[in-house]
């Protein structure tokens, strides 16, 4: 269920009653009377659901420009706008949005999910748009748009030397932080850190024994380390001042002749004038 009120947005005009208008405004009066301080924590759900309805609202308007202002800074940076446009004029395919609404399903610390839906004019189904969010720079911002959005849209990752300085300090506050006792069922410190690795090398790596597989060769599982677990990024990306890892972590005790379920972790990361260093846990599945 959705915490708070959730709104619904049509093409036309809508008329509120006086006492509605006049409440409207002392709360909003009273919201910005007294000025948080810029490097206050987030408040989820009242601040994400007000992004939500803005973003729905402008997705409705189909106004490209206020949808791209809502993104990430490095989406912003490396994603040319004319090609976004594009992106989002072929989902509305000259279609008029008669109605629509927007809800936050869920927040984690930095991160939020929220959903919106519209029907078209003329139509009877519900189009669907999941959208991922991060708390940077004092606000939330759009972290992705599914449906709209397509994997050629890959962003935040181009600086090769900021992907390795995010994995090992994920990596470093797994082995060293603490991090690994979040991952049911909760794992000890391996003496040895096997990572996989498509390219087989991983010179990003902290200082402690480690071992790099390529996935082909883990999968064969010979030379393998005597280690109890491997490590495999599925992700990291950069949205300016933060950045995520995802991180699969794979026992490799077998179960009646099977490896054991591996589990996944997303990790916040902060980034600061000595590099990045561990934020927050997102989600652990």
């Amino acid at each position: 269920p959705c915490h708070g009120e959730d709104r619904q947005f049509k093409s036309g005009r809508a008329r509120l009653p006086g006492r509605v208008l006049l409440s409207t405004v002392l709360v909003v009066a009273a919201a910005n009377a007294v000025p948080r301080p810029a490097n206050a924590p987030p408040r989820p759900w009242y601040e994400l659901e007000h992004r939500v309805r803005e973003l729905t609202r402008d997705i409705i308007l189909n106004d490209s420009r206020a949808v791209f202002r809502a993104f990430a800074t490095t989406f912003k940076q490396e994603t040319d706008f004319a090609r976004f446009d594009s992106a989002l004029q072929a989902w509305h395919a000259g279609r008029r949005v008669a109605i629509g609404r927007g809800q936050v399903i869920d927040t984690r610390g930095v991160s939020g999910r929220a959903s919106s839906w519209v029907v078209f004019a003329g139509g009877a189904d519900h189009d669907y748009i999941y959208q991922s969010w991060v708390y940077a720079a004092d606000t939330w911002r759009l972290a992705w748009l599914s449906n709209i959005l397509d994997r050629s849209f890959d962003y935040g990752n181009h600086d090769l030397a900021d992907v390795r300085a995010m994995r090992a300090a994920t990596l470093d506050w797994l082995i060293t932080g603490g991090g690994l006792a979040q991952v049911p069922p909760g794992h000890a410190r391996p003496d040895t850190v096997l990572v996989i690795d498509p390219a087989g090398t991983a010179d990003w790596l902290p200082d402690y024994p480690t071992a790099v597989r390529t996935p082909e060769q883990f999968q064969a599982r010979a030379g393998l380390p005597a280690t109890p677990l491997a490590f495999r990024f599925v992700l990291t990306r950069s949205f300016g001042p933060i950045g995520v890892s995802a991180v699969d972590i794979q026992p490799l005790a077998q179960r009646r002749g099977r490896m054991a379920r591996h589990r996944s972790i997303q990790v916040f990361l902060a980034r600061t004038e000595a590099g990045w260093r561990y934020l927050t846990t997102g989600s652990v599945w």
